[in-house]
């Protein structure tokens, strides 16, 4: 079998031949036709018979590297979130995370602004951890600046009036309003000693590891629980005002640490029917046990597993005195001049300032093999109606 440059080489010299006495170029004759057709036809076959052998030859040779996969970048929130993980994995920083240099007023060592994911996920963390912080009216601004909040002073005996015709009103008052400021304290989530949550490179090279759920997790409990303190025990000054800072109007006492039947049922009536709607308790679960060996005038325990009792239990939350009763152990034992109950209507007694953005820093210690993390959460909470709750206090 003749070779593909032999057969053009032929098929050249055909053309070649077609030249007339002066040289120019003349029409090919009918053989000289039918000889290039035929070198064209096996000029065909060659070349078939030679990419048939290539094909072969590549079966048989080893693949020593794959093409680069080229895969889809996420976008818009799918690109913070991919960022954010990444970020949480490593701790360096990229173009679609925004950053925080310094807090507002002293400057600081600055973190980076949690996607939304994120933050829903310390949202959700804040609703199951439970507690008074989650019963007050709950306001989220998109930063923390100082805002002013107004207040009202309970008007509960302020009522409307008839007046005669062209006549004044005698009766009624005007609406006394307050005023207080609501800032946004910054809590972080570094523990005692001001140690960050650690966690090792090993766990977070797994890519099962979800570790954005575990890092929202464990610093969102410690934010929380420093949080709930402060909204039930805080003094006001340099942290919020809690709802058992002792400054409320109307306390209802207790002999001792252990109430009695009358002396709750004075503290029911001491908040006005008109806040009774809606209304519930607020103590820690010590004080709910001293409650459930307390019986009423016909011996009947107030704290009763059977719906016929003065207390009973509801989905599994207890009632007292058919109210709801919100657990938080951040409320004080009940002691001598000390607040350990409340009985209010909380979404309208207390307010909570959340600020939207959360802060994390992610610090690679390449020596130790951990990776650390603290986050900054930003909150106030006040006390907006007084009339809206009354509390009770142990006393000799």
């Amino acid at each position: 079998m003749r070779t593909i440059d032999e057969i053009v080489a032929a098929m050249d010299a055909v053309v070649a031949g077609a030249k007339a006495e002066d040289g120019t170029d003349r029409p090919l004759e009918a053989g000289e036709i039918e000889q290039y057709g035929k070198l064209e036809a096996e000029l065909k076959d060659v070349q078939a018979n030679a990419a048939l052998l290539a094909r072969h030859a590549a079966y048989h040779t080893p693949i020593t590297g794959f093409p680069a996969v080229i895969k889809p970048q996420p976008k818009g929130d799918a690109a913070r979130e991919a960022s954010f993980s990444a970020y949480l994995r490593t701790g360096l920083p990229n173009t679609d995370m925004a950053t925080f240099a310094q807090t507002e007023g002293t400057p600081s060592e600055g973190g980076y602004a949690v996607p939304e994911s994120f933050r829903a996920k310390l949202v959700e963390g804040r609703s199951a951890f439970g507690g008074f912080l989650n019963a007050g009216e709950q306001l989220t601004t998109a930063d923390g600046r100082p805002m002013a909040y107004p207040t009202i002073v309970a008007e509960v005996s302020t009522h409307a009036d008839i007046a005669a015709e062209g006549a004044a009103t005698a009766a009624g008052a005007d609406f006394v309003f307050d005023e207080v400021t609501l800032g946004a304290y910054k809590y972080t989530s570094a523990g005692a000693s001001n140690l960050p949550v650690k966690v090792s490179v090993e766990l977070l090279q797994d890519a099962q590891f979800d570790v954005a759920s575990f890092v929202a997790r464990r610093l969102g409990e410690r934010i929380l629980r420093k949080q709930s303190y402060d909204v039930v025990r805080g003094a006001g000054s340099g942290e919020p005002l809690g709802i058992l800072d002792g400054t409320a109007g109307d306390v209802a006492t207790a002999s001792g640490s252990v109430p009695t039947y009358a002396k709750l049922k004075s503290l029911e009536h001491a908040l006005d029917p008109a806040y009774r709607a809606g209304a519930s308790f607020l103590m820690n679960d010590t004080t709910l046990g001293v409650f459930e060996s307390i019986v009423d005038a016909q011996g009947r325990p107030i704290v009763a597993p059977q719906t016929q009792g003065i207390t009973a239990t509801v989905s599994g939350r207890s009632t007292l005195l058919g109210y709801p009763v919100i657990i938080d152990q951040a409320c004080a034992d009940l002691s001598n001049n000390v607040q350990g109950v409340g009985f209010g209507l909380w979404n309208i007694a207390y307010v909570v300032r959340h600020v939207r953005d959360v802060q994390i820093l992610v610090n690679p210690y390449a020596a130790t093999g951990y990776i650390v993390y603290d986050a900054w959460a930003r909150m106030d909470g006040t006390v907006q109606d007084f009339g809206a709750y009354v509390t009770m206090e142990g006393t000799t």
